[in-house]
């Protein structure tokens, strides 16, 4: 009976060892090892999530290791950090490199940052207009800076407000406050004060001001109170 008893104990281990365990191992589902690739690791090190502390050396590490591998979001985030010099020395050099690689793998945030190590002018203008053709917000804002710095004679700005727009209407805040700026400065008044109106909600306390010193020169003095009171109590 013993013996018996044995047998069937060293079976059913046996059983479970050649058969079961392997079915449900780590590997499948019964006992998950958490593999995290060293992107996602020098992101959580990098913004401290997840239970990992800020440690930006280790941070850049792990994006390096990933962007190495040919991670085209590793690459350019690897770049920043060179850039930047968070977690590692400062080199633009090695930045550009691997800005490069992320944007001949057609990563649009590679496109976008390598843009600004451009050298010439007609390549950083070709950049951009294609990541603004792919709708990356960002891009909008700076190239509309871009052609503002241009001479004033040479200035297109329909063209400027045109993208500047286009960029307020997906949400991006710095778009719409130049956006506001262009309106007043090419005297489009009733724009410029519908846009203001907007930037009440948004409660922007520079263009909270001016819509306060508009309503003053129209000499509507109940609703300029009524703003001066929001802005007392954003304060």
């Amino acid at each position: 009976k013993e013996n018996h008893s044995m047998k069937l104990a060293l079976y059913t281990y046996d059983g479970w060892e050649k058969k079961i365990k392997p079915a449900f191992s780590e590997n499948v589902l019964l006992f998950p090892t958490e593999k995290k690739d060293p992107l996602s690791i020098g992101k959580n090190y990098y913004y401290g999530m997840n239970g990992y502390p800020v440690n930006y050396t280790e941070a850049a590490k792990n994006i390096k290791i990933s962007a190495d591998s040919g991670n085209a979001e590793a690459q350019w985030r690897y770049a920043m950090l060179c850039i930047d010099a968070i977690g590692v020395k400062y080199d633009v050099e090695t930045a550009k490199q691997y800005l490069i690689k992320s944007m001949n793998q057609n990563n649009i945030q590679g496109k976008f940052h390598y843009s600004f190590l451009a050298l010439k002018s007609n390549e950083y203008e070709d950049i951009m207009k294609d990541c603004i053709n792919k709708k990356h917000l960002d891009a909008m804002y700076y190239y509309g800076m871009h052609l503002e710095k241009k001479d004033e004679d040479e200035i297109d700005f329909e063209k400027v407000i045109e993208i500047y727009k286009k960029a307020s209407d997906e949400g991006h805040f710095d778009s719409f406050l130049r956006l506001i700026n262009l309106y007043e400065n090419q005297s489009k008044k009733e724009l410029f004060e519908e846009n203001l109106l907007l930037s009440v909600g948004i409660l922007n306390e520079n263009l909270l001001i001016k819509l306060i010193e508009l309503l003053d020169e129209q000499e509507k003095y109940k609703q300029s109170n009524i703003l001066i009171d929001i802005g007392i109590k954003l304060n």
